[in-house]
């Protein structure tokens, strides 16, 4: 039929294909270091096994239903590891008399189509067609080859990482890079500039008003004199104390913007530990995911090779070459969202021209053991959001007073001097001034600041509320990923190890029972799991980082927040692994 099916019946091509595999194995590195003691040796010196024939395969009679046993073709010996001799021809099994079709027995001729299974119409390229390739027979043995090799090329090079090779100084350490962040982020800038603002403000409140000095003349060209001739002053006396209501007022203000600036600042730092953090998992994810492309590679080849040598047939081959492209892809994912990270990491750093650097630290290092008790009562006793609040109910206190003062008239002075043109004489005059309040009192304005108090004075309420949501989630993804980490770091990725080493090993003994295909599965389990952990253990530090703002931590590993890394888990929050310590 043009498929290659090699001989030897059923499972002939997957028990020759045990020995193909036999030096398929993990490549050391694949898995976190911690994993290592739970990897199987491959086995060694494993005896010749002489296949047992399988039980009669029943059979339904096209007639009467009868059970009638299939014949079942002679077994060879396996070769051993490493043995030099060729490979054993596996002969033809008797052939079986078909089942009889559907139209022989009166089914209708759609019943019998709609048994068919086929690619629906629509799909990408669904009518590619089966591979063929010429026999395996000395005769056409070159032929074959070179049909082999035309159907499989060589897999391109995997290329270089982007990640820079690793700096005997250790690389930039975290605390060099917020250094560097806050020094020079647009955001902090901007912030310091808001300060300084608010100061000149603060300073301008408290000043009187300026005094007007001008020139006044009076009964000019009188009697053909230049008549009365000199000049004024003009002072604004403020009452009721405004202008020290005023100052106290804006330097609250003042106050408030210093606290922002604290707050920028954290903001900045949370930024660049999250893109630290995610830049070192990407780094680690590009290692991880090109071991498990190299992994699975050794599984195509080997089946090309038993492909060409007429122990497999080519859609086998084909088909995981579909799971090496697959794994490649992963891996220009990896790739691209190293560079991503990178370039995050420089632009939090104003630095976006800066090339990849070597960062000290490791995505496995130590994760703190945060106590949620602990991070919350710092949060909501030294948090900037609640200064802030305080801050805003005295400016809003100091505003209401101002504002019911203003009412009150200031003192409009004007003092006069003139010389007499005329009678050669000086003269003097003084106006005092007030503005009467009979229909502006300021009543708007004082209740527009009555209710900017109360705002102010809910404001602690709402940052509390607000602050314990964002530190409840924050804790809640922490834990849920560092529970999950430490289930796959101590079971699940040692488990399936375990089972591809005990799958490959039982396909070796018993091929009858286990075929190629639970191997393939095996593999791709363990790279489903190995990508499973890369997002883990991106959203717990991700978590770190936001626990870090959110509690205003300088200092992640801060000894007021955390316990000890052999301290049981936080008793405040249920934890699936409170008998299991959190080391890495």
């Amino acid at each position: 039929m043009g498929l290659d099916r090699p001989a030897g019946g059923k499972c002939g091509w997957l028990r020759s294909a045990a020995w193909g595999l036999t030096s398929l194995a993990i490549l050391p590195g694949c898995l976190p270091v911690e994993l290592s003691k739970f990897v199987v040796a491959p086995a060694t010196n494993v005896p010749p096994v002489d296949a047992v024939a399988p039980p009669p395969v029943e059979a339904l009679s096209a007639q009467d239903n009868a059970p009638v046993s299939a014949p079942v073709p002679p077994q060879t010996t396996r070769p051993t590891v490493g043995d030099p001799r060729p490979l054993p021809t596996v002969p033809q099994s008797p052939v079986v008399a078909p089942l009889p079709s559907p139209a022989s027995k009166g089914v209708p001729a759609r019943e019998e189509a709609s048994n068919k299974l086929d690619v629906p119409d629509g799909l990408p390229f669904p009518d590619a067609p089966l591979p063929s390739l010429p026999p395996d027979t000395p005769a056409t043995r070159a032929d074959r080859d070179r049909a082999v090799v035309a159907l499989f090329p060589p897999l391109p090079d995997l290329g270089n990482d982007p990640m820079p090779e690793p700096d005997a100084a250790g690389g930039l350490t975290l605390e060099q890079l917020v250094r560097q962040a806050v020094s020079a982020n647009p955001n902090v800038r901007q912030a310091a500039a808001d300060v300084e603002d608010a100061r000149g403000r603060w300073v301008q409140a408290g000043l009187c008003p300026n005094p007007t000095v001008g020139y006044q003349g009076d009964q000019i060209a009188n009697a053909g004199s230049a008549g009365q001739q000199g000049g004024f002053i003009n002072q604004t006396i403020v009452t009721a104390g405004k202008l020290k209501l005023a100052q106290a007022a804006a330097y609250f203000e003042f106050v408030s913007f210093q606290l922002r600036l604290r707050r920028a600042e954290v903001d900045v730092t949370r930024q660049v530990r999250a893109d630290y953090f995610a830049t070192l998992v990407a780094a680690e994810q590009v290692r991880l995911t090109r071991l498990m492309v190299e992994f699975v590679e050794q599984a195509y080849r080997r089946e090309v090779a038993m492909v060409r040598g007429g122990q497999a047939a080519a859609f086998e081959a084909m088909a995981l070459r579909a799971i090496v492209t697959q794994q490649r892809t992963t891996l220009v994912v990896a790739r691209n969202r190293y560079v991503s990270a990178w370039k995050q990491l420089a632009a939090t750093l104003n630095a976006p021209h800066l090339p990849p650097t070597p960062l000290a630290g490791q995505a496995t290092e130590r994760l703190p053991q945060y106590r949620h008790d602990a991070l919350l009562a710092r949060t909501l006793a030294a948090h900037t959001d609640f200064g802030i609040a305080r801050t805003q109910v005295a400016q809003a206190q100091y505003r209401l007073q101002l504002e019911r003062n203003r009412p009150i008239p200031d003192l409009e002075n004007n003092l006069y001097f003139q010389r007499d043109t005329q009678m050669h004489s000086f003269q003097f005059g003084y106006q005092l001034g007030v503005q009467v309040p009979v229909w502006n009192r300021n009543q708007g304005t004082i209740a527009s600041a009555q209710a900017q108090l109360v705002r102010a004075n809910a404001e602690a309420d709402r940052a509390r509320v607000d602050l314990t949501r964002q530190l409840a989630d924050a804790f809640e993804r922490y834990q849920t990923n560092r529970q999950q980490l430490a289930l796959y770091r101590g079971q699940i990725m040692p488990d399936l190890v375990r089972a591809f080493r005990g799958v490959f090993q039982r396909y070796q003994v018993e091929p009858d029972k286990v075929n190629y295909n639970d191997i393939v599965t095996a593999q791709q389990n363990l790279t489903t799991a190995m990508s499973m952990y890369l997002t883990l253990l991106t959203n717990q530090w991700q978590a770190v980082a936001d626990i870090g703002g959110v509690a205003q931590l300088d200092d992640l590993y801060d000894a007021t927040v955390t316990a000890p890394a052999d301290a049981p888990a936080d008793t405040g929050w249920p934890d699936a692994l409170a008998g299991t310590p959190d080391k890495k």
